[in-house]
């Protein structure tokens, strides 16, 4: 069964922000996880969580409440925890016109809101965001994620909103310790998100605008707008032999490295790995050795609506290849030396690819 709320006894207002409409059909569900602060979970909570698959953590706390308060990461097989303080340190607004203040605060600083951004759209998902009650911090950066993804604004209100009910254990713990804690704070009003947003218009004119104004590229707009789409994953190797690299003609007219969409049946990275190379330039698996179990991560978005992560291995190649190539979707094989191999490829993500595999096998990375 899909849910939105996810039900944990020790953590409020954890829920998937799926199945809204959006601008290619709806969001996913089990991709971006949204929740208050995930250091009060229950130990009968794990199984459930253990379900999600959760990869990556972001913590948008402030460094003195994450000190006093750490994730339990533990409880998260597998995942990565990233602390992002999120500019303002989460500051306690002291009335209704300080929440719009603090909200702009936070996103204006370019080198924080960036980060925050490109670590949302690159990191692996599924993915959970929070903060301390889930609602200002995370839901301002969920929300304007969902607008790229072209999800109503009245939809992205009822998200925001959600924090009201979902919030009700924080709200009473809040109080009890602090009862003069400004309410503005913990309950969220229909009338915040679309006052933010009218302001927000005023101010940069369109998300997009917003975008470019903290540094993102239009490689990394087009990933962040369609983020929530349908998820692809592929797996390629940068294939080296005597300081050369393999290059893949393809038929559509580009110039790439060896890649392709992992199937159900493959056992593993490796597998996918060994399938591709050998349906498309037929090199067996015991033609090239991996350097290590490194992976170089790209995601981009290949069209409306899909989101794709791509992960590379390093691999050395035993001798000359002796390529034999599909000719359905590779037309032919170049074996270059670096410089040229830069040149050749059509798309940057190739050649950060390509760059860091010879600092792999050069020892430069580590």
């Amino acid at each position: 069964m899909t849910l939105r709320r996810i039900p944990l006894k020790g953590i409020d207002n954890f829920r998937d922000v799926g199945g809204y409409p959006a601008r290619y059909g709806e969001t996913s569900y089990g991709v971006l996880y949204r929740s208050s602060d995930i250091s009060h979970i229950d130990e009968a909570d794990l199984p459930l969580v253990a379900s999600l698959g959760i990869k990556t953590i972001i913590d948008l706390r402030s460094s003195e409440v994450q000190g006093k308060y750490p994730d339990h990461v533990s409880a998260f097989p597998g995942a990565t925890y990233y602390h992002l303080e999120a500019n303002g340190g989460g500051r306690i607004p002291v009335d209704e016109e300080d929440m719009y203040a603090s909200y702009f605060e936070m996103i204006e600083e370019p080198l924080s809101a960036s980060k925050i951004f490109r670590t949302i759209l690159n990191c692996e998902k599924p993915m959970v965001i929070h903060c301390t009650a889930g609602k200002d911090r995370t839901g301002l950066f969920v929300s304007l994620v969902l607008l790229a993804n072209g999800v109503d604004p009245i939809d992205v209100n009822a998200d925001y909103l959600l924090s009201l009910p979902l919030l009700k254990h924080t709200r009473d713990r809040t109080l009890k310790a602090h009862p003069d804690f400004p309410h503005a704070c913990l309950y969220p009003s229909a009338e915040y998100f679309p006052a933010f947003l009218e302001r927000f218009g005023k101010r940069y004119g369109s998300l997009n605008d917003y975008f470019i104004s903290i540094g993102l590229t239009d490689v990394e707009i087009k990933g962040l707008s369609n983020l929530l789409g349908v998820q692809e994953r592929s797996y390629g190797a940068v294939l080296l032999y005597d300081g050369k690299a393999l290059l893949e003609k393809m038929g559509l007219g580009h110039i790439s490295l060896p890649k392709g969409h992992a199937e159900p049946f493959d056992r593993d990275i490796n597998a996918t790995i060994h399938r591709e190379i050998a349906e498309e330039i037929g090199l067996k698996a015991d033609e090239y050795d991996f350097v290590s179990d490194q992976r170089f991560p790209i995601v981009y978005s290949p069209a409306n609506g899909h989101i794709k992560r791509v992960e590379f291995k390093a691999a050395v190649l035993k001798e000359d290849p002796q390529v034999r190539v599909d000719h359905n979707e590779v037309t032919g094989t170049l074996l270059v030396g670096r410089e040229e191999a830069e040149e050749l490829l059509t798309f940057q993500s190739d050649r950060d690819a390509l760059a860091w595999a010879y600092r792999l096998t050069e020892g430069q990375e580590s």
